[in-house]
């Protein structure tokens, strides 16, 4: 029965191979735990995750190892798969690779990892390791208690992060007081992207510059002229939302 087993895991259609791994959790017997392991090496993302799926219910020491080979997967789903697999199970010998997962390019396979490394038990030994472990779960809050260490990584997300995290990183920064903040904000401004132009974006970039720079205050009720704005700030407070506008108000 069991080379039946490895037979059907060799078939062509991703379905057939999916299934049998579906049968083999149901199954729940030890001697589907040697079938579910060939099965992460399946060259279906869909096969792989279900496989690391259904080796939890197990929990059996022998899945972690190529549990931890799955984490360099190309396929972000897969990675994301073997860290919650890798969680569950609680060896603590898949803590040290599944640390770096926290600086991964994808949002969910760094959120999964930080939530299986707590699982595990894990505590970051550095200021590094801690704003990774936080922006992470997404809780950007509580970088405020990092001080100055937390304006790289916030403006890092408010460059490069998806829209609702570039808002959120900068209404965060707006609590922090460090001078570097203006001169990125203007830069930021500047810029064309959808995300950068977005009237939210633009809106919470505004007031933090105002609050920053008294001068600046005012200026959309200001004549051009005696504006201490420049030109291009003026433009982007025209051509904002109603909210943005408000905002420049403040």
């Amino acid at each position: 029965m069991l080379w039946w087993t490895h037979q059907q895991l060799r078939a062509r259609n991703p379905q057939t191979r999916l299934a049998v791994v579906e049968k083999l959790a149901s199954a729940g017997e030890e001697k589907s735990i040697a079938p579910l392991m060939l099965a992460l090496k399946d060259k279906e993302a869909d096969v792989r995750c279900a496989a690391a799926k259904a080796l939890v219910k197990f929990q059996d020491r022998r899945a972690v190892a190529p549990l931890i080979e799955m984490l360099k997967d190309t396929v972000p789903l897969a990675r994301a798969a073997a860290s919650e697999a890798l969680g569950h199970l609680g060896d603590p010998a898949a803590t040290d690779r599944l640390v770096p997962l926290l600086r991964d390019q994808d949002p969910i396979v760094r959120a999964v990892a930080a939530r299986s490394l707590h699982r595990l038990g894990w505590r970051p030994s550095t200021d590094a390791q801690k704003i990774n472990q936080i922006l992470a779960l997404g809780n950007l809050q509580q970088l405020l208690t990092m001080g100055p260490e937390a304006v790289e990584p916030l403006l890092e997300l408010m460059r490069y992060g998806p829209p609702n995290k570039q808002l959120s990183a900068v209404k965060t920064l707006g609590q922090i007081k460090d001078p570097r903040l203006v001169r990125t904000m203007l830069e930021a401004l500047k810029k064309e992207s959808p995300a950068c132009a977005s009237p939210p974006w633009k809106c919470w970039s505004g007031l933090l510059i105002r609050r920053r720079i008294p001068k600046w205050r005012n200026c959309s009720r200001t004549p051009a002229p005696a504006c201490a704005a420049p030109p291009w700030m003026r433009r982007r407070v025209a051509a904002g939302s109603a909210r943005c506008r408000f905002c420049s108000l403040l």
